[in-house]
């Protein structure tokens, strides 16, 4: 798998044995993302299907989507459960868009094929009261 980049989104891709990571950067901003994004993101299935990998798609660096992009990954997941390719979403739950835009896709986990990876800051650390 290479790299994508069109208009203002950026995909990076990070292999392992066991994974292929894309890691989505910009703004996916398309009227008609299928035809670009989606055409992608269906070699990435195959790949991971071909070598027996874990697809793992990382949102958490993406500053935008809109709602074609949410169709065009909803049609990446069918196209991995077709062939029973394992997929990871994750998205950052503090951005208030992302947590909206993913936690609906839920419904699609309705087994070990899919999973929802939230990331969420830590708490900042409590500050000692001083003389204590």
């Amino acid at each position: 798998m290479r790299a994508f980049s069109h208009n203002s989104l950026s995909i990076a891709v990070v292999r392992s044995s066991d994974a292929i990571q894309l890691h989505f950067r910009g703004r996916s901003n398309e009227r008609h993302p299928g035809r670009t994004l989606g055409l992608y993101l269906a070699q990435a299935v195959d790949a991971a299907a071909d070598t027996a990998s874990l697809l793992e798609l990382r949102f958490e660096g993406l500053s935008y989507f809109n709602s074609a992009t949410v169709s065009t990954i909803i049609q990446c997941l069918q196209a991995a459960r077709a062939r029973a390719v394992n997929v990871r979403l994750i998205y950052d739950a503090n951005l208030e868009w992302q947590r909206l835009s993913f936690e609906p896709m839920r419904v699609f986990a309705t087994d070990s094929l899919l999973e929802l990876s939230p990331i969420t800051a830590l708490e900042p650390p409590r500050l000692k009261a001083e003389g204590t």
